[in-house]
């Protein structure tokens, strides 16, 4: 199936009167738009769209010539199995493209769909072409947006893998509240996911029922609590304690992370790592494997 969008190519554009808003890899280390490259983007805008909650905007294999960016609500990235069973991959928030990747893909592995109400802006991939030689700053920018989908997505694999159920979710609310805080649509003490029990279970690879016990124990502890799609924190530090959590993929810049810290007035963690890289793996410093032959270790 082709999914495309009527309007203007790339050698035809216009001055566009939308704007991709404030959000867009705002707080970002090394990704920080100026507002000049903002004005940029905001050209090459060639419409928005309003979307309901809980509607697909893209499915998997659909042949794309335009990719989105999300400018109000909350999106997901998921998969369905056989027997209809859903695995949330990525949650998304205002300032994030949903599917960048699909310039140079056209397609995507996986569907895209509203968790609540969203506006959304879409940028034909002729025009992002154009930009990636007229502007090669704002296009390397982008590119370091696809770089956090992808550390994301690496920090949503070891959260699956590594911890158990209770700390999956707490490490989750920890993600969620340092990006929201960090880029300002949070104020830090609570903010709206548009999460179901159901789908909070489909992000953490739990059954309903666990999910039901571990959001319990979370304010049976004092450290957060879900209630109406809203998710409050009491306890910042004792949660990310809990969660193992350490913001260094989020990539988010010194101001931004002063206010993530700020908000449980706890004291900045240190997240260096105390483990000798060679004694576990036999790797030096140089990232070299020194063992001798026949001794790999075995994974």
């Amino acid at each position: 199936m082709s999914v495309q969008i009527d309007g203007k190519g790339g050698s035809e554009r216009h001055r566009s009167s939308y704007n991709v808003g404030p959000y867009l890899l705002n707080g970002r280390d090394h990704g920080q738009l100026t507002d000049e490259e903002k004005a940029v983007l905001s050209e090459i805008v060639l419409e928005e769209r309003l979307v309901p909650a809980r509607h697909t905007l893209v499915r998997h294999g659909d042949k794309l010539d335009f990719s989105m960016l999300c400018l109000e609500g909350i999106i997901s990235r998921f998969l369905d199995d056989s027997s209809g069973r859903r695995q949330l991959l990525s949650i998304h928030f205002a300032g994030d493209f949903l599917d960048l990747h699909a310039y140079p893909l056209k397609s995507l592995d996986h569907d895209v769909g509203s968790l609540t109400d969203v506006r959304v802006a879409l940028i034909r991939h002729s025009d992002l072409e154009a930009l990636q030689h007229e502007s090669p700053s704002i296009m390397r920018k982008l590119w370091f947006a696809t770089l956090l989908d992808a550390a994301l997505h690496r920090k949503w694999v070891w959260r699956l893998g590594r911890l158990r159920a209770v700390s999956r979710v707490a490490h989750f609310f920890c993600e969620c509240h340092a990006r929201m805080t960090g880029v300002g649509l949070s104020d830090g003490t609570s903010f709206e996911l548009g999460l179901t029990q159901a789908d909070l279970a489909d992000v953490s690879g739990l059954t309903v029922v666990h999910t039901n016990r571990v959001l319990r124990e979370l304010r049976e502890r004092g450290l957060a609590t879900f209630r109406d799609n809203t998710v409050e924190i009491s306890d910042l530090g004792g949660l990310w304690k809990l969660a193992q959590f350490d913001p260094g993929y989020l990539y988010l810049s010194e101001e931004a992370l002063q206010r993530v810290w700020s908000c449980g007035e706890i004291e900045r963690p240190d997240f260096a790592s105390h483990t000798d890289f060679g004694d576990h793996t036999g790797l030096s410093i140089g990232g070299f494997d020194d063992r001798p032959n026949g001794s790999h270790k075995t994974i």
